[in-house]
């Protein structure tokens, strides 16, 4: 931050309380106290000069700690245009500015341990506790204890004498256990309903426990009495159907792009360079044998040929796309006979007679005169129309049945 603009503002860059702490813990070891209180001031919604001037710090000491919060992600400048009433570290409580140093332990000495008074069975201990007491003794279970949502990290350090880092350690054990819960930072709006109510002065960050409750006990509710199943229409199991699928041609070069149009012309004939060229990602197989005129075997085999030789892409219409491009109706023909249903279903209206929607659809005739009964049921036409007439309009004999 050289060049420092004293008009700016800054606001703290903590996640949890943990963190704030840590911060804390980090520019008291740097810089000492006067680092601790000059983090505790940063607020959104005052300039970095008005800091400067309450704290009486020489200017230069006073850069040096902001560039020291700047470059490890303490802290960080805020847009023209935010902040106003913003609290102190966007929800975390500002600490007066008589803040007392946090005592522990000299460097290079060893952790004060827990005096005789403070010792108790492991055996009479909670199972949150035990879990303390493996990992760290009788000093985590102390910590937990003195756990209690209004206690701060400097009041948990003075009444157990561990050192900054061993708390670091232990809060950051009991957080990742789920046995406390470190709080994020308020939100903006409300620290200001807060601000608003007068609560307390604000202390430093504080840690709350989770609470170790038995099974909830909730009111036995006899089960309702069992519903008869109303009685449902019998549908005839859906048969396996041919999907309809989409395909999509591949970015070709133009080596690949010839031999795609020689092989269209030596091996398939003009009505295959027709349906290539329709190929554009949207158009179905029932779409494109609509168009061309080609039978579905001779789409697939097109189809299938160029497939294999990287030319062409395909997709499957889900049932979702089957209703919506074809109606309920239709999507009710193609889950009994596939895309050949569908085909005959569009082509209903489109040819002069069913001899020659029959016919143009290159379906095997029996099966095509199934299809169409089948249409005939789900369209609800009133038009008496069974299989002999079908047959009898199509200028074909019934096949007899052995």
């Amino acid at each position: 931050m050289a060049g420092t603009d004293f008009d700016i503002r800054l606001k703290k860059e903590a996640r949890t309380q943990l963190q704030a702490f840590r911060n804390q813990s980090l520019l008291r070891r740097k810089f000492g106290d006067d680092a601790v209180r000059l983090y505790d001031m940063i607020d959104s919604s005052r300039s970095v000069s008005s800091i400067l001037a309450e704290l009486h710090m020489s200017e230069g000491k006073f850069v040096e700690i902001l560039e020291f919060m700047n470059n490890n992600g303490m802290v960080s400048a805020v847009p023209a245009g935010e902040g106003g009433t913003v609290p102190t570290g966007e929800g975390q409580e500002k600490k007066p500015a008589t803040a007392k140093p946090i005592s522990s332990a000299p460097p290079g000495e060893p952790e004060p341990e827990i005096s005789e008074g403070d010792k108790t069975d492991p055996d009479m201990l909670s199972p949150l506790e035990k879990i303390l007491y493996e990992k760290y003794g009788m000093v985590g279970v102390k910590i937990y204890n003195l756990i209690d949502g209004e206690k701060t990290a400097e009041e948990i350090l003075k009444a157990t004498g561990v050192s900054e880092a061993r708390l670091v350690e232990i809060l950051e054990f009991m957080d990742e256990q789920g046995i406390i819960k470190l709080e994020k930072p308020e939100s903006a709006e409300e620290a200001a309903e807060k601000e608003e109510e007068k609560k307390e002065p604000g202390r430093e960050p504080r840690f709350k426990p989770m609470l170790e409750e038995g099974p909830e006990e909730k009111p036995y509710i006899a089960p309702p009495p069992p519903q008869k199943e109303e009685e449902k229409e019998e549908e005839e199991p859906e048969k396996e159907v041919t999907l309809v699928d989409v395909p999509m041609m591949e970015k070709l070069s133009l080596s690949n792009q010839a031999v795609l149009l020689a092989e269209l012309a030596v091996k398939f004939g003009p009505a295959a360079r027709q349906l290539v060229n329709l190929v554009d990602g949207k158009r179905d197989f029932v779409e494109l044998a609509l168009a061309t005129g080609l039978s579905f075997f001779e789409v697939d085999g097109v189809m299938a040929y160029f497939g294999k030789k990287g030319f062409v892409s395909f997709s499957q219409l889900s049932r979702d796309d089957i209703k919506r491009k074809y109606g309920e109706d239709g999507f009710a023909i193609y889950k009994r006979y596939g895309r050949e249903g569908i085909l005959l279903y569009e082509m209903i209206g489109k040819e002069a007679s069913l001899k020659d929607i029959i016919a143009k659809s290159r379906l095997e005739p029996d099966h095509a005169v199934e299809i169409f009964l089948f249409i005939h049921k789900v369209l609800g036409l009133d038009l008496p129309l069974d299989r002999d007439e079908i047959y009898r309009q199509i200028g074909m004999r019934k096949p007899s049945i052995s």
